[in-house]
C-alpha cells in the first residue's frame, strides 16, 4: 500500500498499542506498483509478505525485506519465493528473480511542497529461464517518486524508467506511471487505492490497472492490508486478489 503518509502519521500522534513496547513505526510500500517517500526506519528491519491470486492463472507471493540505512535512505530485496503460471501444456513454478535496490528521500514535505524520493534497483538473473521465470538477463530500474498530505488524505506521484534484458540479446525499454492515494478512516484503517500503467513499447504490451482495498493497523509495528487489482485492457490481469502484510522489527530510534 502506498501514499500513507497521513495515516502513518495518525498512528504516532495517536499511539496505537504495541505487543512489545517502543517500535519504530511501520512504512508499508504494498501492495501496489508504486512506492511513496517514507523510508524503514535507520537501524531497523522491514518484512513485507503475502499473496497475490488470479483465480486459475497464477498464485505468487511477493516478498520485500527492507533495511533502514539512514535517516532518509533503505536499501532492499525483493524476491518472489514460490510462483505458479498457468502456461500451455504444463504449468510452472518456482523462484522468481531477485531484486536488490535503494530508496531515497531528497526533501521532507512542507505545507507548500511534497516530500521527494528517487529508487534504483536492479534485477539479478537466477531464476530458472528454461521454466519461463526469468529472461536469464539483468533489469535495471530507476524511478521518481513525490508524496503529499493532505490532512487525513495522502497522495503519491511515481514514474520508473526501466531497461530490460532480453534473452535473444539486446534491451527493451519499460514505462510504469501510477497515481496513488490513502484516506484514514479510523485510528487504525485506511482505504488506499492506486491507478497504474505499464508500458513496454517494443513488445507491444500496453497495461493499465487499479488496485484498491484496505490497511489495518494491528500495532504501530504491524500492518495488515488486503486489496483488488482490477485489469482496465487485455495486457492486464483480469482480476487479482491480495492480502498480506508489513511489520517492522527493532526498537525505535529517532530519526
Amino acid at each position: 500500500m502506498k501514499s500513507l503518509c497521513a495515516f502513518l502519521a495518525l498512528l504516532v500522534i495517536t499511539g496505537c498499542a504495541t505487543v512489545r513496547g517502543e517500535t519504530a513505526a511501520v512504512t508499508p510500500q504494498r501492495p501496489t506498483v508504486s512506492s511513496d517517500t517514507n523510508t524503514t526506519h535507520r537501524g531497523t528491519v522491514e518484512l513485507e509478505t503475502g499473496v497475490v491470486v488470479d483465480h486459475d492463472q497464477s498464485f505468487d507471493v511477493p516478498t520485500t525485506l527492507k533495511y533502514g540505512a539512514g535517516a532518509a535512505t533503505e536499501i532492499f530485496g525483493s524476491w518472489l519465493p514460490y510462483r505458479w503460471l498457468e502456461a500451455p501444456g504444463d504449468d510452472t513454478s518456482g523462484v522468481s528473480d531477485p531484486a536488490l535496490g535503494l530508496r531515497h528521500r531528497f526533501w521532507d514535505e512542507t505545507d507548500a511542497a511534497p516530500s521527494a524520493a528517487m529508487q534504483l534497483a536492479v534485477k539479478i538473473p537466477l531464476a530458472d529461464e528454461g521454466a519461463g521465470l526469468s529472461t536469464g538477463e539483468p533489469d535495471a530500474f530507476a524511478a521518481a517518486i513525490a508524496s503529499k498530505a493532505f490532512g487525513p488524505f495522502g497522495a503519491t506521484a511515481y514514474y520508473q524508467f526501466g531497461v530490460l534484458g532480453q534473452s535473444a540479446g539486446g534491451v527493451d525499454i519499460e514505462h510504469t506511471g501510477a497515481l496513488a492515494g490513502s484516506l484514514a478512516l479510523t485510528d487504525s484503517i485506511a482505504a488506499f487505492t492506486e491507478a497504474a500503467a505499464i508500458a513496454v513499447p517494443d513488445q507491444g504490451i500496453e497495461s493499465y490497472f487499479s488496485t484498491s482495498g484496505l490497511a489495518l493497523a494491528v500495532s504501530r509495528s504491524w500492518v495488515l492490508d488486503v486489496g483488488v487489482l482490477a485489469g482496465w485492457n487485455h495486457d492486464a490481469p483480469d482480476l487479482a486478489f491480495i492480502v498480506g502484510w508489513t511489520a517492522n522489527f527493532g526498537p525505535g530510534p529517532h530519526r
